[in-house]
């Protein structure tokens, strides 16, 4: 199976937006060239990585890790970063109680934390469902 039929399987939409588009052509290839299995990916969603700078791309989970693959928004370099569950201390939601969303996710690996957000201001419920039944077995 190709990475944009996984793609369209994880149910991860462009809106017809092109940035959104290239992104993900972007995406394809660099997981492709870096021989990274679609069999592996439990779920996936646009994300927000506050970093400085900050990166915007897909976050992916796996049985065992989360792995984001998006572009420095400052230098417009495509990157990935994985962190795998065993070396995570603790993931917390940062959730809207009014509006019943979680807003973003941190996660704590040697004594750093890193926040990251969903598109449109809220994360998926469909993928928060699969991380914690993924993130608590």
């Amino acid at each position: 199976m190709s990475w944009k039929e996984r793609f369209n399987e994880l149910e991860i939409k462009t809106y017809d937006k092109k940035a959104l588009v290239d992104l993900l052509e972007q995406v394809d290839l660099y997981l492709s060239n870096q021989q990274i299995s679609d069999k592996n990916i439990v779920a996936g969603t646009w994300a927000s990585l506050m970093l400085k700078p900050p990166f915007f791309g897909l976050m992916l989970l796996t049985d065992n890790s989360l792995y984001f693959v998006g572009v420095d928004q400052k230098t417009k370099k495509l990157e990935s970063f994985e962190w795998m569950f065993s070396e995570t201390e603790k993931i917390e939601k940062l959730e809207d109680s009014k509006l019943g969303i979680t807003k973003a996710i941190d996660i704590f690996f040697d004594g750093k934390q890193i926040r990251w957000a969903g598109m449109k201001g809220f994360i998926p419920s469909s993928f928060i469902l699969k991380l914690e039944k993924v993130w608590h077995t």
